[in-house]
């Protein structure tokens, strides 16, 4: 039994063809089944010696055609059937393959239009900061901040790999904005500005290569 079981093993493991275990199995059942008339005959019809009548030749190609015409249609079925069986798999597979490339191209559009405006929304701090009108300024700063906010509660799920900390670090840099637009105390902008510029260029950096690498 052990030397049967590792060659049967040998046999699957270096079968070049890409079959299905099962489906060697059938085929060895139904040639079994096969040999089994010629065995039935055989056993049954040995001790007789070879006819010379040609219409007893004829009974015995009935016999052996009615049955191996059975056989093959049999055979013709279990093919049908499992072609079948392989093409349906295939089908599905492939239908799966083209619902995760939908999902995923949905999923990337979605993706970059968001980017796209959360980015332009953020590039408008430097119009806040270039406006003459202190009130204008101010407004458009804070409609930067609650867009921003906006993102981090609502759209921030699309880009996983973002961390909480940076992404708060780029919101209380823009507050420092705003604080700065309010006072008007320009005594630290350039800091303020540095790490905003900082903030902002690692957020769009994560982005950018999260994008193209997805």
């Amino acid at each position: 039994m052990n030397a049967f079981r590792i060659f049967r093993e040998a046999f699957f493991n270096n079968l070049n063809l890409n079959m299905d275990k099962r489906l060697v199995y059938i085929i060895a059942g139904i040639a079994a089944i096969g040999i089994l008339p010629v065995i039935f005959f055989v056993v049954n019809f040995y001790s007789l010696s070879v006819s010379k009548d040609i219409t007893q030749w004829g009974a015995l190609g009935d016999y052996f055609g009615g049955i191996l015409n059975a056989l093959f249609s049999f055979l013709s079925l279990i093919a049908t059937i499992y072609i079948a069986y392989i093409l349906t798999n295939i089908e599905e597979k492939r239908n799966q393959q083209n619902l995760k490339f939908e999902k995923d191209r949905l999923l990337r559009e979605f993706r970059e239009s968001e980017y796209k405006r959360i980015n332009f929304e953020l590039q408008k701090v430097w119009l806040s900061l270039i406006e003459p009108n202190p009130e204008i300024a101010n407004n458009i700063i804070h409609n930067c901040i609650w867009q921003y906010r906006y993102f981090r509660t609502s759209n921030m799920h699309l880009f996983p790999f973002l961390k909480d900390e940076e992404v708060k670090n780029l919101g209380k840099s823009l507050e420092n904005i705003s604080e700065l637009l309010d006072t008007r105390d320009l005594s630290n902008k350039d800091e303020i500005l540095r790490m905003f510029i900082q903030k902002l260029d690692l957020f769009n950096q994560k982005i950018q290569t999260f994008l193209l690498e997805s």
